[in-house]
């Protein structure tokens, strides 16, 4: 299990009952005899168990055939260390996660990384980061292999290298890392890597946005309402702005108010645009948080409200919308200095509603 994408992982080791800390020395002893298995590379040994303090554990493979790891609890292991992610012990997790990772499992080392990379449990460390994503990306985990191709991109932990990035994102994609399909499209569009290929680029595109990647899907939405690389087809636009807003990405939402509210290709519809400019105004979105000022004080789709418009102005400028400061301030002459305040008010419960604090 990883922790940027959960994924679902059989496991059928060791039963739950056997007490954690049990597993965690078991997980040592098994990783002491992973090391010393090329000591013993001629041998078909197998040992049926292994016996530690009255518990005990099977080994359904060859402890001591070259080249094999010992994975006895490492699966475990790594499971509580998202355990103790999830209820936000991070230095915990940390500490299950380098101990599963040490003995070779690739989700632990991924996990590992990742904690390296966002400073949780451990300090941010890109160069550390980089170490374990590498590990695991060389035991061809593609979710590692696209975090190491990005690295590589942006030079961060790892020295800038284009082709190291096209190499990893490849091997990802390969994989079916649908993260590496969309960053390949990128590649291939702007020819980083690689020579500049429209049609590489689409089929990357269109591959990632039909397996839900949902940058890959704002940008299929793009380029069929741009008509860039291929034909211009606004329903095509919509349903592709329509399934990446769905996920929550606001800058689609935008995209979808905006079609509605001028009727780019679809007929004009002002509740349309105001459900989705709303819905990426909770994103954060400050355009569409403007667009929403501009409709309640001129009415557009619904009763004019000079002070929920206000709230808006405020709430986008914010967010750094410098036009929405200019509409502020206009409309600001137009009410009372209750209203003002009113506004603001309501601006506060908005952020407090959708973000817990004021921003």
């Amino acid at each position: 299990m990883l922790i940027d994408k959960i994924e679902q992982k059989a496991y059928t080791g060791v039963s739950m009952k056997t007490p954690v800390g049990v597993r965690r020395r078991l997980l040592w002893l098994t990783c002491i005899l992973s090391w010393a298995a090329p000591v013993f590379a001629q041998t078909e040994e197998v040992m049926p168990e292994i016996h530690y303090h009255g518990y005990w554990a099977p080994l359904q493979f060859t402890v001591f055939n070259f080249g094999e790891r010992a994975l006895m609890f490492q699966n475990e292991t790594c499971n509580d260390g998202l355990i103790e992610y999830e209820a936000g012990n991070y230095a915990k997790a940390a500490e299950l996660f380098k101990l599963a990772a040490q003995a070779g499992l690739p989700e632990a080392q991924h996990n590992l990384g990742h904690m390296y990379l966002v400073g949780k449990g451990v300090q941010q460390d890109y160069e550390m980061a980089a170490n374990w994503f590498r590990k695991a990306a060389e035991q061809d985990l593609g979710l590692s292999q696209y975090r190491l191709g990005n690295f590589y991109f942006l030079g961060q932990g790892v020295e800038k290298d284009i082709d190291q990035a096209f190499y990893w994102c490849r091997k990802a994609a390969d994989n079916g890392c649908a993260d590496a399909w969309y960053t390949l499209g990128n590649l291939y569009m702007y020819g980083h890597g690689v020579g500049k290929d429209q049609e590489q680029a689409l089929k990357w595109y269109k591959k990632a946005a039909e397996a839900g990647e949902v940058q890959s899907q704002l940008k299929m939405g793009d380029l069929s309402a741009t008509g860039h690389g291929v034909p211009r087809d606004y329903y095509e636009a919509l349903k592709w702005y329509t399934r990446a807003a769905k996920q929550g990405d606001s800058e689609a939402g935008f995209n979808l108010g905006k079609m509605y509210i001028h009727g780019i290709g679809i007929p004009r519809d002002s509740d349309e645009a105001a459900k989705w400019f709303t819905r990426s105004a909770r994103g954060g979105h400050g355009e569409a948080q403007c667009n929403l000022g501009v409709m309640h004080t001129k009415g557009i789709g619904m009763p004019v409200d000079l002070v929920r418009g206000y709230m808006w102005f405020h709430l986008s400028a914010t967010f750094g919308e410098a036009r929405s400061l200019k509409y502020q301030e206009s409309l600001a002459k137009s009410l009372a200095p209750w209203q003002i305040d009113r506004a603001e008010k309501m601006a506060f419960e908005w952020l407090q509603d959708v973000y817990g604090s004021n921003r």
